[in-house]
């Protein structure tokens, strides 16, 4: 399960990469290509957290599993979200949310259970250690421009470029924690 989760784990932090990074720079009318992709590197996360926990698990329990089901839950409602988005745009959607908001609030919990998962590891010792310290830099980091914080209208630049280099941080501890596990 750890060469799997290795894979899943460079898949998955690759994909996220390319799908934000597309989304952002070709803006089409409906974005369902880069949500596809972000969809399957959703998976790709989740497959990654559960194939390189496994020994983690047993060490400790309670917050490996946290660390694993939170992001479960967030990329179930993160895909909500993109479904709704792909079908109804930006109406109202859930509870008077938009499917936009429906997706940051998934994505944000995947982000945060990341987050939580990286520590797990570096207590463990099992994974990259300078994976898993990308990953918890990349999660604090890209947390406010999720939040709109930090975006280009926001409150300045530097803000919006540590939310960038966040994300490239994200998905870099991804693959080096995949890469460490192969």
């Amino acid at each position: 399960t750890l060469r799997l989760g290795g894979i899943a784990a460079i898949v998955g932090g690759a994909l996220w990469l390319v799908s934000l990074a597309g989304a952002s720079v070709i803006q089409g009318a409906d974005g369902q290509p880069w949500q596809a992709l972000f969809i399957v590197a959703l998976g790709a996360l989740l497959v990654a957290m559960i194939g390189l926990s496994g020994h983690q698990g047993r060490e400790q329990p309670g917050l490996v599993w946290a660390a694993v089901a939170i992001p479960i839950v967030g990329a179930a409602i993160s895909a909500v979200g993109m479904l709704g988005m792909a079908i109804i745009g930006d109406a109202p959607f859930l509870f008077g949310a938009s499917p936009w908001e429906v997706w940051v609030l998934g994505t944000i919990a995947l982000i945060i259970g990341s987050g939580l998962f990286a520590l797990a590891s570096l207590r463990g010792g099992r994974v990259s250690r300078v994976g898993a310290i990308l990953l918890i830099i990349g999660a604090a980091a890209a947390l406010p421009l999720l939040f709109g914080v930090a975006y280009s209208n926001g409150p300045g630049d530097a803000g919006s470029i540590i939310a960038i280099l966040g994300i490239f941080a994200f998905a870099g501890g991804w693959v080096w924690l995949g890469i460490g596990a192969i």
